[in-house]
């Protein structure tokens, strides 16, 4: 048995960390799947894995500082809908 659970995007960086989020108790379910809601992004993604980061928003590309360099991304991807992809 598969159970779903649907959580809203802001618990995700809680979901990130480990931290414990109300879902079922005493479930007898081998596995589990999440649905995030609230269109999720590749920015809002990374922004959840790395809370201290700080983006800042150009013409045509995000750059972020507090990952472990530097790193910047197009606006397009940056604003894409999450999709567990790497950026082309």
């Amino acid at each position: 048995m598969i159970e779903k659970y649907i959580i809203g995007k802001e618990d995700l960086p809680k979901l990130i960390r480990g931290e414990e989020l109300p879902l079922s108790q005493g479930s007898k379910a081998r596995a589990f799947k999440i649905e995030i809601t609230g269109n999720l992004t590749n920015g809002d993604m990374i922004m959840a894995m790395f809370p201290n980061a700080k983006a800042n928003v150009f013409a045509k590309e995000v750059g972020v500082k507090g990952l472990d360099t530097y790193s910047t991304f197009t606006k397009k991807w940056w604003n894409a809908p999450y999709e567990g992809g790497k950026e082309e």
